[in-house]
């Protein structure tokens, strides 16, 4: 396993391996020099060995034997080396120099890095540039991070003083730091190993003397290293060998003899060891001057026993055969095993002696006596070594070399074991009756030691104790489980735990089955129990279904053939044939194996298997197909098998061996349980062949890898049975097998395959899939042939139910999918199933189900099928944690101990939540029952914290378990403040910070936890500061934006306070910059499970939250990790759940809005420009002389229109760049969304929906037809089609529609006022995920409603004094008139409210555009008009009338005028209503009136990230909280939104808030409303002067903005002064 910014090896190692006791010399004194101890390997497999005889280290590369290079430097005599992944070389000197020193691998130049006080025996650098040296002579570790240009050390372990107390260390000498910095030392004088975690004084020993629990006896270790499973392997010196740990404990790995010596199988002090990449072991000897290599000979051991993997409805003959009587094996035979090879092996206890049969033979072919006394139990070696037990008279156990026939005893034991067992680590295993004790002896080590591992030795019967224990097995996981005969069950224990679980029998926790002296059990492949029920003489079994009895079932002593009297023994063949000691009736029986797979007859079927090749016969290992009588069918194991580690299946390495049965009427041809193949002319009566004609079938290549099945060899309306098997050439006892039922018809029939779209879900050549009741089953199919002419296709569904007296499945018809359809079931008439776990959870009686397609032609159908059983979750377990109180330093621990599932565990995922429990979020994942985990605070004191366990099978199903007990954890304020001081000072202590060491580690639970806590308390900060700033008069959207779950607004009556401002802002930038440090340890973390998707992800979200603390630097990181984790979800889309797809999408959705929000808010005036980012974009660059093309150099970017000062310089500077990264942000998120839809998609069937739902977006996708598109309700949006849409796709053909609502909509552009707009999407794809684009005409647009920012904070009304005007002759007008400037770059609508004090008056409303609205009966210069009657008033007392942006296109300003009316004359009349008034009275109000004037816009985003509006109008359904827009295309949509300032009769509006802006407008109102006046009056004179004296004065003191007053004056004088003419 390779670990990122590490050097050194640490291969992932098979429990079993086992290395070459014979060394291959690599390299002898005339190389290396005389006593060598420096020994290194990087990952390049150069080997690094020091000469320090001769000052220099001699360097091998790639493993060659020849050295490549030899470095020289400046040291008198190197002893210790360790190599970084830069190459950089590290040398402790051993004479009195006393110092570290660092040569490069380029030079021979030496430099110092490190002086201590006296030699490093030990060297090490950590992952976080940190060295390390063990002081041997000090009795100390040492350590110094290699930036500190300083001389100090630092001590790490042991207090200077010899000593074997927890805190000291007597002559230290190698050492070994992990990623997460905890430290091994062999302790040589101590002979132990010692283990101080990160930042902890007492060490552990975990191997040698004191250790606290029994490991293995060392003296003086030298050196220790760890593989990628952190088990450790250590130079035992002065015992002359080479210690390998593993999950059963310590063993010898080599110079296990104990003695020294020079010879290739011994050693000599070993002093240090490494690994190369491939698990080869390299030793530096130091009595015998050479470096030695021990070749890893396998690492993927076979076990010697059968253990077959059976039907689920596999049953055996009731009458079984007798394999051996009396005759042959004496008096109440005990023990039975047969071996891989199918060779038996029978404990004859009457005659002392083994007896053995090879090939199938009929008597025993071999008979071993030598030192054999009364043998009650037997079993073989992964060597074939037979090993047995001699009984109570001689109680030892005897090991028998099978090919010499010469018997030694192994070891001496107390009493007779009852049960011997060897696993696949050559770990024997023996049952003791009397002592009522399990024991354990590896059988490499030569101390024979036995080592107890379950029951105290008392007789007993709690779950760490025993009443006289029998047969014991161990399944993959070194698992074991004992028959406790006297207390009536069976017990269950994990590895390394001393209390059982009762799995069967009495003091089971579930019902299980009732037990009487079981004595026997083995388990099949499945890990079912299949248990010896002596005294009830029986045999019963476990399955899916529970326990039942196989044979015996009478449960009634005696002799037939169908009957059992006291049996103990039990053992499979190769078959899955039973074989049972039936002690009381002296006799060993058969019971042939019988797989019931057509529900009506019964054929015996071999099982072998492997893990790592499923083989296909046609794709995808379809189980069941239809083929037609005159077709030839094509079985092609070559072409369709499939290696499951990754590699291309390679046909040429395996043999291929074919059989067929007739399904239905007879099992495969055989001759006495061995199977006849169909190229085999022998016949068996009883079970003839379905191929009798030789010339049926031929083979399609030499090696056999294909078979052709000629038409017409299969008679029709048969079902038949095909079954191959494989063995691979390299190694035969690793077999394979698969099978498919084909049903023959008359008429002609396509093959059509089956496959699991979450491919894990379906497993080739097993008559049941397992499938979990929590999730849903997508099906796909195809036609194998040309189906060009299939009319329709049709899905049906079958429930199972077994009759367990006959073992017959009935598959009965589920009649209710059509009540179900596009409920449950999705895609019932297409090639494509979905069935919700809907399904599973309302039958949950049902365990048994069958999935069937049948493709319809004109003239024949084809029907295949998948059938599948409902995996059980894990059970029995319970899970703690302690302590409950702590804080974010805490180290809690999680114990989840006894948890049981037959397919075994693969993880234990743990949950955490406060107030929601759906808003649960994982903190960590462990393939261990026992880890440590560091918690977030509570996000409120008044709140626990919920935890939830969630254990997983094999197969991925889950049991959740929840916790009994909260926690509670708070803040620890001092720590987490001292990391982020230590952040914004760049103090050179944080290298030493407990939390970056952690960061640094690279485990993912570990950065993970560390970053959820961090940002967890950072957001709670940032939420305080924000209320507090809110409370003190800033608004909320200035600052932040609100999520898509927040419904009220937050309004603060108090008056800005700029003190608090400051606050606010030191704080945001504080944090910024600790949000900034974290997200870099989450850049390179790997990426492996599902768990590690959702992990990293879920970090991720946390860590950018707060979107106003977001750097560029963070948005920059956290876009790349967020788009890499899409990019592997995608990949892994067809691996992981539909589930696990949706939380993880949701998450990577809430990521990438959070940095599409956090990118916008500053250009959007949501948020704060951070300090950090202004000072990066103004501060000069380091090529500002040498690169002029760099746009920081071009002034033109930033300057404003002539304004080029430095301080508009910075602040566009900063923009423009804050722009940039804008725009990549955009384009980047839209290939995230792209994936996340594939990735989504890949579970969704037709007319299936889904829905992400997070606080910051929201996001739905459903897969449909175009005829079948509908309204969409997004949050409170809403996309309303029309019925008509233009596209040039087949409307036929399946689409997917994905609406989205994220909080903010893009920056865009400056004018278009969208910075309190949700963004709004509808986009429709196809097939391949590619946009396909529609249109509608202009009758039938589509209505989006897009809503703003709940916290909108509105203005309130303006007050119009317009009735102290009445008087005033000079003011007297027809109209009150108002002014709106709405000059802009994108069209808008003007929205007016009006509120009359007095309710009952209504009013004339009219506009007009670039100019003054004039009404009476002689002149009309108006745009547009309406009454105000009093009865249309809102419940508000609110008039609204609004100008839409069509109307408003092209033009720069808006005069809208308002007069009383009579209501009972202009309203009530429904003939003048409409009927525009002409008034010729100047107007006299009788009350005064309050106006707010807003506009609005509708946009789409374009290819460049820019607003446009082209075609999209305003609706009138708009108002403060939403836009109601049309268009005639679908996209991405926000909406502008802007309350005008405040204004005054006789000033005008204004659009833009800038005071010179307004100034300048208001100035070129009064021109325009006194030039109006003027003209009315006739004094063209005075006008003329007048104007000329404004236009003078403007140029001189506003000249800024003369252009533009200039020319609207002129225009508009223009105008005036020809009508007057």
């Amino acid at each position: 396993m390779l670990y990122l910014g590490v050097s050194y090896n640490r291969p992932k190692l098979d429990p079993y391996a086992v290395w070459n006791p014979n060394a291959i010399i690599f390299a002898n004194s005339s190389i290396v020099g005389t006593k060598p101890r420096g020994l290194f390997i990087n990952t390049n497999n150069s080997i690094y060995i020091v000469d320090q005889v001769n000052k220099r280290i001699q360097l091998f590369f790639n493993d060659t034997m020849k050295s490549s290079k030899t470095i020289y430097g400046n040291i008198s005599r190197p002893m210790c080396i360790f190599v970084t992944d830069n190459d950089d070389i590290y040398v402790s000197d051993y004479n009195a120099s006393n110092r570290v020193d660092k040569w490069s691998l380029n030079t021979n130049i030496t430099i110092a890095v490190m002086y201590v006080n006296s030699s490093c025996y030990g060297l090490f650098v950590d992952n976080n540039n940190t060295i390390y040296c063990s002081l041997y002579n000090e009795h100390r570790v040492v350590k110094k991070w290699l930036g500190d240009n300083g001389s100090a050390v630092i001590i790490v372990a042991g207090n200077g003083t010899n000593g074997s107390a927890l805190n000291e260390l007597y002559r230290p000498s190698g050492i070994f730091v992990t990623v997460n910095f905890d430290l091994y030392v062999a302790d040589y004088g101590n002979s132990r190993i010692q283990l101080f975690r990160f930042g902890q004084q007492n060490g552990t020993t975990v191997a040698g003397n004191s250790s606290f629990t029994p490991t293995i006896k060392l003296k003086n270790p030298n050196a220790v290293i760890l593989d990628s499973d952190g088990y450790l392997f250590i130079t035992d010196a002065n015992n002359h060998r080479i210690i390998g740990q593993a999950p059963h404990g310590f063993r010898c790995i080599v110079g296990c003899s104990g003695t020294s010596g020079s010879s290739t199988d011994q050693l000599s002090y070993p002093w240090n060891l490494a690994f190369d990449s491939y698990g080869n072991l390299y030793v530096s000897e130091w009595s015998t001057d050479r470096i030695l290599k021990y070749v890893l000979l396998n690492n993927t051991r076979v076990k010697p026993y059968n253990q077959p993997k059976l039907f689920t409805n596999s049953t055996w003959k009731l009458n079984a055969t007798i394999f051996a009587n009396k005759s042959t094996v004496g008096l109440e035979p005990y023990s039975i095993f047969i071996d891989k090879n199918n060779a038996i092996y029978i404990g004859d206890r009457q005659n002392d002696r083994i007896l053995i049969w090879f090939n199938d033979s009929i008597n025993p072919t071999e008979t071993i006596t030598n030192d054999v006394d009364h043998p009650d139990t037997v079993c073989i070696a992964n060597n074939g070594d037979i090993y047995f037990d001699n009984g109570n008279s001689h109680p030892r156990i005897e090991k028998s070399i099978i090919s010499t026939n010469i018997s030694v005893s192994y070891t001496s034991i107390t009493s007779s074991c009852y049960g011997l067992f060897i696993d696949r680590s050559d770990m024997l295993y023996c049952s003791m009756y009397a002592n009522h004790v399990v024991y354990k002896t590896w059988l490499l080590d030569n101390t024979t030691m036995l080592t107890a591992i379950a029951g105290n030795g008392s007789n007993g019967s709690n779950s760490n104790q025993f009443n006289s224990p029998y047969g014991i097995f161990l399944d993959i996981n070194f698992n074991l489980y004992v028959a406790d005969s006297g207390n009536n069950r069976i017990q269950f224990f994990r590895l390394g735990q001393s209390n059982g679980i009762t799995v069967a029998g009495n003091t089971s926790l579930n019902i299980t089955v009732e037990l009487n002296n079981p004595i026997g059990i083995v388990l099949d492949a499945d890990n079912y129990l299949f248990i010896v029920d002596s005294n009830n003489h029986r045999i019963v079994r476990d399955g899916p279904n529970g326990f039942g009895c196989l044979v015996g079932c009478s449960s009634v002593n005696g002799s037939a053939s169908n009957q059992l009297s006291n049996p103990r023994g039990i053992a499979f063949d190769v078959y899955g044939n039973l074989y049972v000691v039936d002690t009381g009736n002296n006799r060993v029986q058969r019971f042939a194996i019988i797989v019931d797979l057509s529900e009506t007859t019964t054929v015996t079927v071999p099982i072998t298997t492997t893990q790592d090749i499923v083989v296909n016969l046609i794709q995808l290992g379809t189980t069941i197909i239809t083929n037609g009588y005159e077709q030839d069918l094509l079985l092609n194991p070559g072409a369709f098998s499939v290696d499951l580690d990754g590699f291309v299946f390679n046909a040429s390495e395996w043999t291929y061996k074919y059989y067929c049965r007739i399904y239905g009427l007879s099992m495969y041809p055989n001759v006495n349980g061995s199977l006849i193949p169909i190229d085999n002319s022998t016949i068996d009566p009883s079970n003839p062949s379905c191929l009798s004609n030789q010339r049926g079938w031929k083979y399609g290549n030499s090696i056999n890898s294909s078979l052709t099945i000629r038409s017409h060899s299969l008679p029709s309306n048969q079902t038949y049975e095909f079954l191959v098997q494989m063995k691979y050439l390299h190694d035969p006892s690793k077999q394979v097998t698969g099978s498919v039922l084909v049903k023959v018809q008359d008429m002609h029939s396509s093959i059509i395959a089956i496959g699991c779209v979450i491919s894990p879900m379906c497993i080739s050549n097993v008559e049941y899939q397992l499938v979990n009741p929590t999730t849903q089953v997508a099906l796909y199919s195809f036609c194998i042939e040309n189906c060009s002419t299939v009319q329709n296709i049709q899905w049906r569904i079958y429930y199972g139910q077994r009759n367990a007296s006959s073992n017959v499945t009935e598959w009965i018809l589920f009649n209710k999918t059509n009540i179900y359809a596009n409920i449950w079931f999705f895609g019932l008439n297409t090639t494509n199933l979905t069935s919700t776990n809907d399904l599973f959870s309302s039958y949950r009686q049902w365990l048994l189900w069958r999935f069937e397609v049948v493709y319809h032609f004109q003239s024949e159908t084809s029907s295949s099928s998948l059938s599948f059983l409902i995996n059980q979750p894990p059970t029995n377990g319970s899970c703690s944690i302690s302590p409950l109180n702590g804080t974010t330093s805490t180290l809690f621990d999680l114990n989840c101990l006894n948890w049981f599932d037959n397919d075994g565990i693969k993880d234990y995922s743990l949950y955490i939540w406060t107030i929601d429990q759906s808003k649960q979020t994982i903190i960590a994942y462990s393939s261990l029952s026992t880890f440590q985990v560091r918690f977030p605070c509570d996000d409120d004191p008044t709140y626990a914290v919920h935890l939830i366990m969630k254990i997983r099978d094999e197969f991925d199903c889950l049991t959740e378990y929840n916790f009994t007990s909260s926690i509670s954890v708070r803040a620890d304020l001092n720590e987490m403040n001292k990391f982020i001081n230590d952040i914004q000072n760049t103090s050179n202590e944080i290298i030493n910070n407990p939390y970056v060491r952690l960061l640094a580690s690279q485990n993912q639970n570990v950065v993970g936890q560390v970053i959820s806590l961090f940002s967890n308390q950072l957001n709670q900060f940032n939420q305080q500061n924000i209320d507090k700033a809110i409370s003190n008069g800033i608004p909320w959207t200035s600052i932040s934006v609100s999520s898509l779950q927040s419904s009220s607004s937050q309004i603060s009556t108090t008056a800005l306070n700029m003190s608090a401002l400051d606050e606010y802002e030191k704080e945001v930038n504080c944090h910024a910059q600790v949000r900034e440090y974290l997200i870099q340890f989450i850049s390179n973390l790997a990426i492996t499970t599902s768990n590690s998707l959702k992990l990293q992800s879920s970090a991720l979200v946390q860590l950018t939250k707060a979107t106003n603390q977001l750097t560029r630097n963070t948005l920059t990181i956290a876009l790349n990790r967020c788009y890499e984790l899409s990019k592997r979800l995608y990949l892994m889309s067809t691996q992981i759940s539909s589930e696990d797809t949706q939380i993880i999408a949701s998450q990577l959705g809430e990521c990438t809005t959070n940095l599409v929000t956090g990118v916008n808010g500053p250009l959007q005036e949501r948020m704060n420009v951070l300090d950090v980012d202004f000072i990066r974009a103004t501060s000069f660059p380091q090529d500002y002389d040498t690169d002029l093309e760099s746009s920081w150099s071009n002034l033109n970017l930033f300057g404003d229109g002539n304004d080029f000062s430095w301080s508009t310089i910075e602040k566009n500077r900063n923009v423009y760049y804050q722009k940039q990264l804008a725009n990549e942000i955009v384009s980047k998120t839209k290939e995230i969304i792209s994936l996340m839809t594939l990735s989504l998609n890949v579970h969704l069937n037709r007319e299936q929906s889904l829905v992400l739902n997070t606080s910051e977006v929201l996001m739905s996708l459903e897969r449909t037809s175009f005829e079948s598109l509908v309204n969409k309700q997004i949050g409170n949006a809403q996309i309303n089609l029309p019925s008509t849409i233009q596209t040039e796709f087949n409307t036929n053909q399946t689409i997917s529609i994905r609406s989205m609502m994220e909080p903010l909509a893009s920056y865009g552009n400056s004018q278009s006022h969208t910075n309190l707009s949700r963004s709004v999407s509808l986009t429709i794809l196809d097939e391949n995920g590619q946009e396909i684009g529609i249109r509608t005409d202009e009758n039938h647009s589509i209505e989006i409603i897009i809503p703003r920012d709940p916290n909108v904070v509105i203005p309130s009304m303006i007050l119009y004094n317009v009735t102290s005007n009445n008087s005033t002759d000079h003011y007297q007008h027809f109209f009150s008139l108002h002014y709106i400037n709405i000059t802009t770059t994108l069209p808008i609508s003007v929205h007016f409210e009006v509120h009359p004090l007095n309710v009952n008056i209504s009013y004339l409303f009219i506009y007009k555009f670039d100019g003054i609205p004039r009404l009476n009966s002689s002149v009309n210069e108006i745009d547009g008009w309406t009454l105000l009657c009093s009865f249309d008033l809102s419940n508000e007392s609110i008039y609204r009338y609004f100008v839409n942006n069509q109307q408003t296109l092209g033009h720069s300003s808006l005069v809208i005028g308002l007069r009383e009316v009579n209501s009972d004359v202009e309203c009530l009349n429904s003939s003048l209503k409409s009927k525009l008034p002409l008034i010729n009275e100047r107007y006299n109000f009788s009350s005064n009136y309050e106006m707010r004037v807003y506009t609005s816009g509708c946009y789409y985003l374009d290819e460049m990230n820019e607003w446009k509006s082209d075609g999209l109008i305003v609706g009138s359904l708009t108002n403060h909280y939403q836009t109601q827009c049309f268009s005639r295309h679908l996209t991405t949509f926000a909406s502008g939104f802007h309350v005008l300032s405040h204004s005054t009769h006789w000033n005008y509006v204004s659009i833009n808030d800038d005071e010179k802006e307004t100034r300048k407008i208001s100035l070129s109102t009064l021109i325009i409303l006194m030039t109006e006046h003027l003209f009315n009056e006739g004094f063209i004179k005075q006008l003329s002067i007048l104007v000329i004296s404004l236009m003078i004065y403007l140029m001189l003191k506003e000249n800024k903005y003369w252009s533009m007053i200039n020319l609207r004056m002129i225009i508009y004088f223009l105008e005036r002064f020809e009508k007057f003419n």
